[in-house]
């Protein structure tokens, strides 16, 4: 999987994880396993999908409810309940940015060398980021009028 631009830190944290998932109850998370296997070969796939277990985690450490794939495939990544409240729901798109370390790693060489001068990404990168939210605002006016939606976001990259 390193040659596929995986980090030893995601492939060695899916277990615990997986565990972390189990001990807090998360519901639908064997159908999310089954996901993980047919998306290794598409390193941002595999990363979206390994980062909506890391919300999932974080939602349920703070004492929310979580349920993966709440619509099946199609829809938001979680739905969220506080067990206080539990007619308030809360559904969760996830996205998350993968750096390309390989063109990094070229831009840095190139730039080092004194080839190429490496101009602001950061409006590039808000520009990724607003119509990453703008494509899954559009999946939230489907659901229920009186839940709520998040779309979550977490990058690798230093410029988002």
């Amino acid at each position: 999987m390193n040659g596929l631009g995986y980090g030893v830190r995601l492939i060695a944290s899916l277990p615990p994880l997986v565990s972390d998932l189990r001990k807090l109850g998360v519901s639908n998370l064997e159908a999310w396993l089954r996901e993980i296997k047919p998306r290794l070969g598409d390193r941002e796939q595999y990363f979206d999908l390994w980062t909506q277990g890391w919300y999932a985690r974080v939602f349920g450490f703070n004492g929310r409810e979580a349920i993966m794939n709440p619509n099946g495939n199609v829809g938001p990544d979680l739905l969220v309940r506080d067990p206080s409240t539990p007619t308030k729901d809360v559904y969760v798109e996830v996205r998350q940015f993968v750096e390309d370390y390989g063109e990094t790693k070229r831009l840095k060489s190139a730039i080092k060398n004194g080839f190429l001068v490496l101009y602001d990404v950061r409006n590039k990168d808000a520009k990724k980021i607003l119509d990453a939210v703008s494509g899954k605002q559009r999946q939230g006016s489907r659901l229920p009028a009186d839940s709520s939606y998040v779309v979550a976001l977490k990058s690798d990259k230093e410029s988002i």
